[in-house]
């Protein structure tokens, strides 16, 4: 494996950037929110459903994108919004819109895109009410 630290410090400038980019509009509006990835991204596209869920307390799932046109697309609708971690296939954001349901389609590296959704999540909760350090029923450690 090689090491790039020109690569690292550029993906890192990035995630920087992430700090303050716009969240999508209508963020706070949805009820339902869908996340997207292909390849490695499917894990990540995971990984932010998890955090919307435990954070803000919302109906929350995660797909690899090539899934969504095998039936939950049909769950989609105006208070949805479907946040893909990387490119979509072709003709997937149009099917996306057709349903009413808001897209946000990344055009970031799906690691540095997971900024904005970490703060998504964040700003969900708070608009909510809820304490986002604290979720409820949640500890930081689990003793089976």
């Amino acid at each position: 494996m090689r090491f790039d630290l020109c690569g690292q410090l550029r993906e890192s400038r990035r995630a920087e950037v992430a700090l303050d980019a716009a969240l999508p509009a209508g963020l706070e509006d949805c009820r339902q929110f869908v996340f997207l990835g292909s390849g490695p991204a499917v894990g990540l596209a995971s990984e932010a459903s998890l955090k919307f869920r435990e954070t803000a307390l919302v109906w929350t799932e995660a797909y690899p994108a090539m899934e969504l046109r095998h039936g939950p697309i049909s769950l989609l609708g105006p208070e949805t919004l479907v946040w893909a971690l990387g490119d979509l296939p072709p003709g997937l954001s149009d099917d996306v819109l057709a349903t009413g349901a808001h897209l946000e389609a990344g055009a970031e590296d799906p690691m540095v895109e997971l900024v904005r959704i970490h703060r998504g999540a964040l700003a969900l909760a708070r608009a909510k009410g809820l304490d986002p350090d604290n979720p409820p029923r949640l500890q930081r450690s689990i003793v089976l």
